[in-house]
């Protein structure tokens, strides 16, 4: 009865009044972590840094999982009907909760610091970030921060680096406005992927922009984080953008755009190819097509490479990042498991079959869509496919899923729902690595596995099944 009664309170608030109260949320979120008296820290802070005990780290979990209920509430009135709001009130919103957090410490994620460091290799010393690692510059002001990765070149493509480099430029030594810059720019993408969403979705492109717009998890990653992500899937989303609007070569120059931003955009590159390739009218265009698309993937990587060398380096950081080292990942607790079991097994075998199985799930995909499948729903499964059997997994992987999910309105709505929770698993799942394997499991790196996959992976489509946002179609 007290839930009910709750529900209904809510439902007496007018929308756009509702729209306000995750803004509070943010700001606290501000407080609780904040950027600039932290920004220089060394070593680099993370959420448990913030949150020291088990109870803070619990708190911290509740808090988030309680803007992600009210964010569903909003969605469910959106999907309703009910309410008079705009495409604009909704992106206001949007950006006023992502205010806050550009103020906020990036408490899951500090690859900020490693875009200024990379920048700075080509701005300040007309380096290749490709070729060069941070530690080769010992006396750069910013050296310290690059932590982990001193020692490692770029993981991601030409495009990033030029845009890295760009806001280097600009920001030269000043740190804190770099880091400024870079967070803006993931809100910037975040805005624009959702007014993509809102432009591509014909039934109820509002409610549809919202589950974009307003997930915590997505401004936790894009903004709070300023996660690089956000500009590979923008050249994605905008790739299909053109596709249904029968700009073929629009789109998959947008398409390319993805992998020259970050390797992995290379799954998507297939599958916009063939979906336009199939709609085109006669053998003579589909050639033409074909033989142009070749072209300028070879051109335009050619081009933007043209400051950096050889584009091959594409392949081969993809190559690393699906089979180098293990954290985080289904495929890790596999590989644990064979260990408690005193199995024996080859890491180089074992990556061997995977690789193998996911090629084989790439090329069912890719012929599910020159046999007229969506596109959008080859593109949501190939990046379903790469998590679960890649070794790495971070948090932020989890956004890949979403946007062809939020698009595609002949899909199952079930999967729409279980990427809505993957998201929030994601997030939730460093309270299990951090403070719960620490205080409660002696810091046991596979029990923390077992209970962080199974949570992450599994709990999001338990939820989707007794719990789902919208009703099943």
């Amino acid at each position: 009865m007290q839930l009910a009664n709750q529900k209904s309170t809510l439902q007496k608030i007018p929308l756009i009044l509702l729209l306000a109260l995750p803004l509070l949320g943010f700001i606290l979120i501000s407080i609780w972590f904040p950027l600039f008296p932290h920004f220089n820290s060394v070593p680099q802070l993370d959420v448990r840094s913030f949150t020291p005990s088990l109870l803070s780290g619990f708190v911290y979990a509740i808090f988030v999982i309680g803007l992600y209920g009210l964010y569903l509430h909003i969605y469910r009135r959106l999907n309703a009907k009910h309410d008079n709001v705009s495409l604009g009130q909704l992106l206001f919103s949007a950006v006023l909760y992502g205010l806050p957090l550009l103020f906020t410490y990036p408490i899951n994620a500090t690859d900020l610091y490693r875009y200024i460091i990379r920048g700075r290799i080509k701005s300040a010393y007309g380096l290749n970030q490709f070729v060069t690692p941070p530690n080769a510059i010992p006396n750069d002001l910013f050296a310290t921060l690059a932590g982990e990765w001193a020692d490692a070149t770029s993981p991601y493509g030409p495009i990033w680096e030029l845009t890295a480099t760009a806001v280097t430029a600009i920001t030269q030594d000043n740190l804190g406005a770099g880091l400024l810059v870079f967070k803006s720019l993931g809100l910037l993408f975040h805005l624009a992927i959702g007014v993509l969403i809102w432009k591509m979705t014909k039934r109820n492109s509002l409610a549809a922009s919202w589950l974009w717009l307003g997930n915590p998890a997505l401004l936790f990653i894009f903004v709070e984080n300023g996660h690089n992500d956000a500009l590979m899937l923008f050249w994605g989303m905008l790739s299909f953008y053109f596709l249904q609007e029968k700009r073929p070569y629009l789109a998959i120059v947008f398409a390319i755009f993805a992998p020259l931003t970050k390797p992995i955009g290379l799954l998507i590159l297939p599958f916009i190819g063939l979906a336009a390739w199939r709609h085109l009218p006669s053998w003579r265009q589909k050639t033409i097509y074909t033989v142009a698309s070749l072209g300028l993937f070879v051109g335009l990587a050619l081009l933007v490479f043209l400051p950096f060398g050889s584009p091959l380096a594409l392949v081969e950081r993809l190559q690393n990042e699906l089979i180098g080292g293990a954290s985080f990942s289904p495929m890790t607790l596999v590989i644990l498991i064979l260990m408690e079991m005193e199995a024996s097994f080859s890491f180089a075998q074992l990556s061997l079959i995977v690789q193998g199985l996911f090629g084989i799930v790439a090329i069912v995909l890719m012929w599910q869509t020159f046999n007229g499948r969506s596109a959008y729903q080859t593109v949501s499964n190939i990046f379903g496919g790469y998590l679960l059997q890649a070794f790495n997994f971070r948090l932020w992987y989890a956004s890949w899923l979403f946007p062809w999910l939020i698009v595609e309105e002949r899909g199952d709505s079930f999967w729409l729902n279980t990427a809505v929770y993957f998201l929030l698993t994601s997030q939730l799942s460093v309270i299990i690595y951090g403070h719960i394997r620490f205080f409660l499991l002696s810091g046991d790196i596979f029990f923390a596995h077992l209970l962080g996959v199974g949570f992450t992976f599994g709990l999001p489509i338990l939820l989707a099944l007794v719990y789902p946002i919208q009703s099943r179609k």
